[in-house]
């Protein structure tokens, strides 16, 4: 049997108690980031698991043929902000989540699987990097550089569609 996906997303409007399950293998890292208001935040796609009523949710196609062939990054970043209150934001990282806070100017390569969220104001760009000696030689890795001020969240590992091991489906 097969495990299940993450929900796309939970509402709950009402002030009646639900509860919600959500299951994925391997068991991942849940985090919460807190937005300012007038602040936004963007998500690697499928990572995102909820938010407060003030977080608002738009989507932008990643540009760059590089970035979509070679990026490992998808198609799509989300994008939430907060316009008329601060908001809280619950999304999911494979792994150890970290936060590398970039100084004005300040760069960092990341593997593209490996970053999970940017604040708005940090800048993404892919780079193919060549390697020129020993048994890769001529070969070129993709990496993302970002560039600050702001934060940035890298996952220590990533699984995009992993099966679980042997032995832990249910009989």
């Amino acid at each position: 049997m097969a495990l299940g996906r993450f929900l796309p997303c939970i509402s709950n409007r009402e002030n009646r108690s639900r509860s919600a399950s959500i299951n994925s293998w391997p068991p991942p890292n849940t985090l919460n980031l807190h937005i300012e208001q007038g602040k936004s935040i963007q998500v690697r796609e499928h990572q995102f698991l909820a938010a407060t009523q003030y977080v608002e949710y738009e989507f932008e196609r990643v540009s760059g043929i590089s970035n979509m062939l070679f990026g490992s990054s998808g198609l799509f970043i989300d994008k939430f902000r907060c316009i008329d209150g601060d908001g809280i934001l619950w999304l999911h990282g494979y792994g150890n989540v970290f936060e590398v806070a970039l100084e004005e100017g300040e760069m960092i390569d990341v593997e593209p699987g490996a970053w999970l969220y940017k604040d708005g104001a940090v800048k993404m760009d892919t780079n193919m990097i060549g390697i020129a000696s020993g048994f890769l030689s001529s070969t070129n890795i993709a990496m993302n550089r970002f560039t600050g001020p702001g934060r940035v969240g890298i996952q220590s590992m990533y699984i995009d569609g992993a099966a679980p091991p042997r032995g832990s489906e249910k009989k």
